[in-house]
């Protein structure tokens, strides 16, 4: 099976396709909430339900009294409102807000492109404008097929920075091997000088945060195209919104804790 690594702004460019099988998993309780969720894409979701989004909506449905039924998708589905629709998914717990096509909540985190680098390297890179950035090896995730560059590729190709840019195809073949993973190894191995990374993927993915440098990309809009965004809870409808909003309201440690125990940077 063909697993496709997440970020947000990837989705965008996706086109929605079939969902996938159901599975029950979750609270107790005689109000059922349909979540949709990527299969393999840690620290987000996985068929398992043991990523952070699985844990906010096993959370929300215990807050409410509520069971939980897991709902499998491809890459990109979560942002298509006739699929959620038309499969009756009542809840997709990480949309990019300012993008939704749904009813969204207020944002419970915020989430952005991060640089990456071996921590011997001296000053962590920071900036598409630093100048070390021309003389680097500097590896970056690509869309391939779907003809469309992230916004990483875009900044450093704005700049003239083509020559020693790595690209690393966000389609893999096996789960076990992520895209994410595969660059961060790179990195450490020396076959690159500095990775552009999803932060989510960057602070579940590093092995060892003693040997590299987790930078913010600053700013974060370049040339109009944003790098972060404020991330925030899909429902089916404003009822259900509203809801969602009173459990971030209420259980806000709770859930900025589950977010920061996978490490996504801050």
């Amino acid at each position: 099976m063909m697993v496709l690594s997440r970020s947000l702004p990837l989705m965008l460019l996706l086109a929605s396709t079939a969902l996938g099988a159901c599975h029950p998993n979750g609270g107790a309780g005689t109000r059922e909430l349909r979540v949709c969720a990527e299969e393999e894409n840690m620290p987000f979701s996985n068929a398992r339900a043991e990523g952070f989004e699985d844990k906010i909506a096993l959370l929300f449905a215990q807050d409410v009294g509520a069971h939980v039924q897991h709902v499998t998708v491809p890459t990109g589905a979560v942002l298509d409102r006739g699929a959620i629709e038309a499969h009756a998914c009542d809840v997709v717990v990480g949309v990019p807000r300012r993008l939704a096509l749904m009813p969204a909540t207020r944002p419970y985190y915020r989430a952005g492109w991060v640089f990456v680098t071996r921590s011997a390297s001296g000053e962590p890179i920071r900036s598409f404008d630093d100048p070390r950035l021309a003389t680097l090896r500097v590896g970056v995730p690509v869309v391939g097929g779907h003809g469309a560059e992230l916004a990483p590729v875009q900044a450093l190709a704005r700049r003239g920075i083509v020559e020693k840019v790595r690209k690393f195809p966000v389609y893999v073949d096996d789960p076990a091997d992520p895209a994410p993973l595969a660059e961060l190894r790179a990195l450490t191995a020396g076959e690159i000088d500095v990775a552009v990374v999803w932060g989510p993927h960057a602070g579940w993915f590093v092995e060892d945060r003693t040997k590299v440098s987790i930078a913010k990309v600053e700013p974060e809009v370049d040339h109009g195209v944003p790098l972060a965004y404020d991330v925030a809870i899909g429902a089916r409808d404003d009822a259900l919104r509203d809801e969602l909003d009173g459990f971030l309201a209420r259980r806000a440690d709770d859930v900025e804790a589950l977010v920061r125990t996978y490490g996504v940077p801050r």
